[in-house]
């Protein structure tokens, strides 16, 4: 797949989640620069970035899940090791909390939040 398909893909994908593309782009530009692979809305807080290892692409809070709306806050509070193999999407509303000297590792996948 090329770059303009990716491009427009997002795109389209922010349009139907209602969240601004320049801040998907820039904020994925600056996860880039610190050596992370991750795509995240606005409404993404993570704390331990450090701590966050990517192979694939980590999608964080884009998609609406059913019940979902555009405001749901996605968190991540990660003090031990998060470490995500392949390609991997968290919904909107998820929260991950990861403690001190604990190691979550994921392959391929999706998590959305429950009510």
């Amino acid at each position: 797949m090329n770059n303009r398909s990716n491009f427009r893909k997002l795109w389209d994908e922010c349009r139907r989640a209602r969240i601004s593309f320049i801040l998907v782009a820039l904020t994925h530009l600056g996860y880039r620069l610190r050596k992370k692979n991750i795509l995240a809305s606005n409404n993404v807080t993570i704390y331990g970035l450090k701590n966050i290892s990517t192979s694939g692409l980590l999608r964080l809070g884009l998609a609406n899940v059913g019940f979902m709306n555009r405001h749901g806050q996605t968190f991540l509070n990660i003090a031990g090791k998060l470490i995500f193999k392949q390609n991997f999407g968290i919904g909107r509303g998820c929260r991950f909390d990861i403690g001190p000297g604990a190691v979550a590792t994921f392959g391929s996948g999706y998590v959305a939040a429950q009510s």
